[in-house]
């Protein structure tokens, strides 16, 4: 999580894109950046999930993939989504993690 907050600073204080950080991290690709600003952004009770090793970054990339659209689903944010399926995630593998997320989504 030291990693994600350090992007996220890097971003937002010294103004380095995406592919500049790649670049000095030695990273082949932007995404890994993206992902880890965007996990950065999650609620802190997800964090601590990652903090006590509830849930791995895979479980996150599945959790974080959810946009709850506002037409969609005026009583549900994407903050409370994401919260509810990192709950149930926990004890779940990532592969079950996304199936739920998948089922859901066709529903």
């Amino acid at each position: 999580m030291d990693v994600w907050a350090e992007y996220a600073r890097l971003r937002d204080e010294e103004g380095w894109t995406q592919q500049q950080i790649a670049d000095a991290k030695g990273l082949k690709d932007h995404t890994w950046v993206s992902r880890r600003q965007k996990f950065h952004g999650l609620p802190e009770g997800i964090k601590d999930y990652v903090r006590q090793d509830l849930l791995s970054e895979g479980h996150l990339t599945e959790i974080s993939s959810v946009c709850v659209d506002a037409h969609f689903s005026p009583w549900l944010t994407t903050q409370q989504a994401w919260e509810e399926l990192a709950q149930w995630a926990i004890g779940h593998t990532v592969r079950d993690t996304r199936k739920k997320i998948v089922y859901r989504g066709q529903v």
